[in-house]
């Protein structure tokens, strides 16, 4: 048996981001199948439509498992979201903000926010906030941030991102070894 570090990997998207949410956890099988093995790491992707509810607050239990994450890809496209209950007016901003505290000095914990281009939709109430959050985004520069298109320039910046992940836990020495079957590291064919 081969033991591989996991490094999980909290995707925060609103609804309407299946289908780039889906790209975005193939390209993270893709990464693994030609890194985990020779590097003895591997990125888990998951995101809060894998998270089971117990009772209380659903977000509440989503955000316990992105606390749990050592790295965040948030999306955005033409949906702002759905109010939680708390002081965030969606879940994906929730979550982006808890992401936020979790990026501390010394604490090993990325985000990438990714902007799918809109110019030629109607901006309606959802939008406009992501433009207002996305200009925010922009301005502090806080964090990766990055447009795209369609599902390959998607699919470049996952690329990018990963390796750069991959750089950053050279140095970890956390010992959170995940035991890992070579046949857990999916072929390309099988993504």
């Amino acid at each position: 048996m081969i033991k591989l570090r996991g490094y999980k990997i909290f995707i925060s998207s609103p609804s309407d981001l299946e289908d780039e949410e889906e790209t975005i956890k193939k390209c993270i099988h893709r990464f693994n199948f030609f890194h985990a093995l020779k590097e003895k790491k591997i990125f888990i992707p998951f995101s809060s439509k894998e998270v089971s509810g117990r009772t209380g607050r659903g977000q509440g239990v989503i955000n316990e498992k992105l606390e749990g994450a050592e790295f965040q890809i948030v999306m955005f496209w033409k949906r702002w979201g759905t109010p939680t209950g708390a002081e965030y007016s969606s879940g994906t901003h929730e979550e982006y903000e808890i992401g936020k505290k979790l990026k501390l000095p010394g604490n090993l914990f990325e985000i990438l926010v990714l902007f799918k281009n809109e110019e030629d939709l109607d901006p309606g109430e959802q939008l406009k906030q992501i433009r207002e959050f996305k200009k925010e985004i922009e301005t502090n520069n806080e964090v990766l941030h990055k447009p795209f298109g369609d599902n390959f320039e998607l699919s470049k910046e996952i690329d990018a991102f990963l390796t750069e992940a991959l750089a950053i836990t050279k140095g970890d020495v956390i010992p959170q070894e995940k035991d890992v079957k070579a046949s857990d590291v999916k072929e390309p064919s099988e993504i």
